[in-house]
This record gives C-alpha cells, sequence and structure tokens, in this order.
C-alpha cells in the first residue's frame, strides 16, 4: 500500500521458497500487477491455481489482469483494408473490400 511493490513482491518470493502456498503465490501474483509485471504476475496466479485448482481469488485476479491486458490493447479491425508500416519509403497495401461497398454501414444510399 505504501507504493513499494518491487519491495513486497521480494518478500513474498522469499516467502514462496520457505512455504509454496497458493495464497503466498496469489498475493506475489498482486504485488507484480502492481509493480506493472504482468507476466511475472499470470505466473504467479497460475502457480496459485496449479497449486490449488479451488483457488478463487487467484482465478478472479487472473481474469482481471487478462481484461485490462485486453482494455490496454489497441483496437484493431479483423481484416484492415489499409495496413501502416514503418518504412523510409511511402508504401501503402489496399486490400480489396470483402463485402460490397453499398453494404457498409453508413455509406450513402444511391
Amino acid at each position: 500500500m505504501a507504493g513499494k511493490s518491487g519491495e513486497s513482491a521480494k518478500l513474498f518470493e522469499g516467502l514462496a521458497r520457505k512455504a509454496p502456498l497458493p495464497s503466498i503465490y496469489n498475493n506475489l501474483g498482486v504485488e507484480y500487477a502492481k509493480a506493472g509485471q504482468t507476466q511475472a504476475a499470470q505466473n504467479a496466479f497460475a502457480e496459485a491455481i496449479k497449486r490449488d485448482p479451488e483457488q478463487q481469488d487467484a482465478r478472479r485476479n487472473l481474469a482481471l489482469l487478462a481484461s485490462a491486458k485486453m482494455a490496454a490493447a489497441p483496437e484493431r479491425p479483423t481484416s484492415p483494408a489499409l495496413k501502416v508500416e514503418s518504412s523510409p519509403l511511402p508504401t501503402m497495401v489496399i486490400e480489396p473490400l470483402t463485402s460490397a461497398p453499398e453494404a457498409a454501414e453508413g455509406s450513402p444510399h444511391r
């Protein structure tokens, strides 16, 4: 709570080596998540669930972590008509439409 998640994580790492209890791995995952170490947090929650499949706190935290990662990821269209890539030369790739232009939402009607 004092903003020292890195220090807390180190303490929980030591505890997990001495007493590898699911609740300790769950708490370790929480501290990793607070420190922005999402992969380490995911691994810790998964370890808690592996050690106790009924570990509901770890399951809930893993789901929250996954939803936070999804929310942070930029939304991308599933089939872009235009691809933008970094290149020293201006380049554009235009893919064919998968449906008729008239079927596109918001397009003018004739």
